[in-house]
């Protein structure tokens, strides 16, 4: 015959297993339930705050500094009533080409500055090579870090 006291440990080892496995689905259906609930939320920020302001900064930037190309694109797809953030297939070709736009006028005035720096310059024939190279990756170091401070002086100028 079975003892009392073994079939009584059985019986509540076999509670304890089922109710730590029940602990861990409830978890997991927790843990499930907050993720998904949170890339709802994101989402739901990202098209009603995000998308809008990101479509308005477009627009502004360019009508303002590229009106032919809002010409060429914008105002040529968009429907009376429509905006940017309804056609996200415009936004993105808008958003390409003044990305496009704006590098090349980043670049035109890195080489520019290169120019003037270039100009500037006299040319020593004392120094050693090793010099010469190291103040040139100076010279290209500090191009890098003012190409904000280019961009800037390359949009004053055309907005003149």
């Amino acid at each position: 015959m079975i003892d009392p006291d073994i079939a009584s440990t059985f019986s509540s080892s076999s509670l304890s297993v089922s109710n730590d496995v029940g602990d861990i689905i409830r978890n997991f259906g927790l843990v499930v339930g907050v993720l998904v609930i949170l890339v709802v939320g994101f989402l739901t920020l990202f098209s009603t705050v995000i998308i809008p302001q990101a479509a308005e900064q477009l627009e502004t930037q360019a009508k303002s500094d590229f009106p032919d190309l809002w010409e060429d694109i914008a105002a040529a797809n968009l429907q009376p009533g429509e905006s940017l953030v309804q056609r996200p297939d415009i936004m993105q070709a808008l958003g390409t080409k003044v990305r496009q736009r704006i590098e090349t006028q980043l670049g035109q005035a890195v080489s520019d500055k290169q120019e003037q720096e270039s100009k500037q310059s006299v040319p020593t024939t004392t120094g050693s090579s090793s010099s010469s190279s190291r103040s040139s990756s100076i010279d290209r170091n500090s191009i890098r870090t003012n190409s904000v401070v280019d961009a800037e002086v390359v949009k004053e100028e055309d907005q003149e």
